[in-house]
């Protein structure tokens, strides 16, 4: 199983920086193999948060996001590169 995890402020998968400059409030959690969840903590409490996850490095990897597209609605997105 593979475990990514967050080490001199880059974010690691089998020992490749797939994000560097990741801001302290960042964390990662293994959900299954060759996954993880990655999330945000804010010491303010706020309907609408803006946060930064660092600078994608490593095109390698597919990865899913989940943005809201709607207030009520979020949407998932498949993508292979940060544009």
């Amino acid at each position: 199983m593979i475990v990514p995890s967050i080490k001199d402020d880059c974010l690691m998968v089998r020992d490749n920086v797939v994000l560097s400059h990741v801001p302290r409030n960042i964390t990662v959690a293994p959900a299954a193999d060759e996954a993880a969840f990655i999330g945000a903590s804010s010491s303010n409490s706020s309907f609408r948060h803006v946060f930064s996850f660092g600078v994608l490095e490593y095109a390698g990897y597919k990865f899913m996001c989940l943005f809201r597209f709607k207030l009520w609605w979020m949407i998932q997105s498949f993508r292979d590169s940060g544009l």
